[in-house]
C-alpha cells in the first residue's frame, strides 16, 4: 500500500508544524511519505518553516509542492496529483499518535471504506446547519437525500446540507459524512474522476465532498476509534472563536447544496426554495440563496467564490484583518 501524507501549510512560521514532523518521524508504521503543500506569505515565517522541514528531512521522507494561487482546494488539488493508493491528511498545528498511520491503514484495508477519520482531541469545527437541523429534524427539508444515507449519523438532507442525527455517539466505528481533514485517509478510488471544487474561501467541506464522490463509487466514509490527533486550540480556517468570523463559516456552509448538485447529487430547487421561506436566521438563508443562485445559474466553482468574496459576513472580517493591521 502507497501512502503519502499531506500537509497544507500557510504563514506557518515554522511555530507547530515541527511537533507534527516530530510525531510523524515517531510512528510505527513507517512506509510512507510526506508532501508539504506550502503556500508562501511573510518571508521571515517561510524561511523558519523552510528549516523546520529541512531538519526532519533527516528522518523522513519529505516533498514540499509550492502552492502558487489558490486557497484549500487548491492545496488538496495539488496534492492529489501525488501518486497513491492512499491518503492521510493533518493540520500543521496538530500532532498524531505513534499508531496514527498504522491505525489508519488497518481501517483503510476494508474494501468498503473510502474516507476514514480517527479520534481528535480539542477543538472542533461548528457544523452550523445542525441549528437548523433540531427545528426542521421532522419536515421533508431534514429527510435524508437518499436511503444510501438511512444508516449515516451525519448525512446528506434533501435539500443538500449535511447534518448530524444525534450529539454523541456509543459506536466505535460508525458512517458519517462529518470526516476531518486534520485527521483523514482517502482511497485513490475515493477521489477518481474528483477535482477539489474551488467554491469556498476557507474549505468549508471539502472532506465531506471527498465522501459524497466515494458514496457515488460504493464506498462509505466513516469515523472510527484510534489513530488519536491533538489539535492546537487556535483561530483557523475552520474554527473560530470570533462572532463575525463564525458567521461567514456558516454561510459557507448553507452554500453545500451547489457543491452537492454539482458533484452529481441533484437538489430538489422547489424544496429548498420554500426551506429558506421558513428559516428566519438570515446567515443561513443568504447562504442558501447563494446556493441557489449557482444551481439555476448554473455557475462555475469560482463564480460562487466571487460572491463569497462580495458578501458583507465575509467583507466584515477582512475589514476586521486591516483595522488590526493598522
Amino acid at each position: 500500500m502507497k501512502l503519502v501524507i499531506g500537509i497544507p501549510t500557510y504563514k506557518n512560521n515554522g511555530t507547530t508544524i515541527g511537533s507534527l514532523l516530530d510525531s510523524l518521524a515517531r510512528q510505527t508504521y513507517a512506509d510512507f511519505r510526506v508532501v508539504i503543500v506550502m503556500k508562501r506569505g511573510d518571508p521571515e515565517g517561510d524561511q523558519r518553516t523552510m528549516d523546520v522541514i529541512e531538519r526532519s528531512s533527516k528522518d523522513l521522507d519529505i516533498s514540499l509542492v509550492e502552492q502558487k494561487e489558490g486557497f484549500f482546494e487548491e492545496a488538496l488539488a495539488l496534492l492529489f496529483k501525488e501518486k497513491a493508493d492512499v491518503y492521510l491528511t493533518s493540520d500543521d498545528d496538530a500532532v498524531v499518535s505513534p499508531s496514527w498511520v498504522e491505525d489508519h491503514v488497518r481501517v483503510m484495508r476494508d474494501e468498503e471504506v473510502g474516507v476514514a477519520t480517527g479520534e481528535i482531541e480539542g477543538q472542533r469545527w461548528v457544523n452550523y446547519p445542525n441549528l437548523l437541523f433540531e427545528k426542521f429534524r421532522d419536515k421533508d427539508y431534514m429527510m435524508p437525500y437518499s436511503d444510501v444515507f438511512e444508516d449515516y449519523h451525519g448525512f446528506l438532507t434533501k435539500v443538500g446540507l449535511s447534518v448530524d442525527r444525534d450529539k454523541d455517539v456509543k459506536m466505535s466505528t460508525y458512517k458519517t459524512l462529518a470526516v476531518a481533514g486534520v485527521n483523514m485517509s482517502v482511497k485513490r478510488k475515493a477521489i477518481e474522476g474528483y477535482s477539489p471544487l474551488a467554491f469556498t474561501l476557507r474549505g468549508t467541506y471539502n472532506e465531506s465532498l471527498i465522501a459524497l464522490n466515494g458514496i457515488k463509487k460504493g464506498l462509505h466514509s466513516v469515523v472510527f476509534q484510534g489513530a488519536k490527533v491533538t489539535h492546537k486550540d487556535r483561530e483557523s480556517l475552520s474554527r473560530t472563536k470570533d462572532k463575525d468570523t463564525a458567521n461567514y463559516l456558516a454561510l459557507e456552509r448553507f452554500v453545500l447544496p451547489y457543491a452537492v448538485d454539482l458533484l452529481g447529487f441533484k437538489i430538489d430547487v422547489e424544496l429548498l426554495r420554500r426551506f429558506v421561506e421558513e428559516v428566519d436566521w438570515n446567515v443561513a438563508r443568504e447562504g442558501m440563496k447563494i446556493a441557489l443562485k449557482g444551481i439555476e445559474g448554473k455557475l462555475k466553482p469560482r463564480e460562487v467564490r466571487e460572491m463569497l468574496a462580495e458578501n458583507k459576513y465575509y467583507k466584515i472580517i477582512q475589514m476586521k484583518k486591516m483595522e488590526q493591521k493598522d
